[in-house]
């Protein structure tokens, strides 16, 4: 999610901090996580990018 939000930032040029997880099941069920990309997921995203 916070690489999304990276590159959302990057191209708009505004600042992403939140987003959707959306669980699509096969039987038609949809689940929605709200989730905050704050510094410490945007932190861990960029270390194990560098690993």
């Amino acid at each position: 999610m916070a690489g999304y939000a990276l590159a959302l930032e990057a191209d708009e040029e505004m600042p992403m901090e939140r987003g959707l997880l959306l669980y699509v099941h096969v039987d038609d069920v949809v689940k929605a996580k709200p989730v905050v990309v704050g510094d410490s997921l945007r932190r861990l995203f960029s270390e194990e990018g560098a690993r």
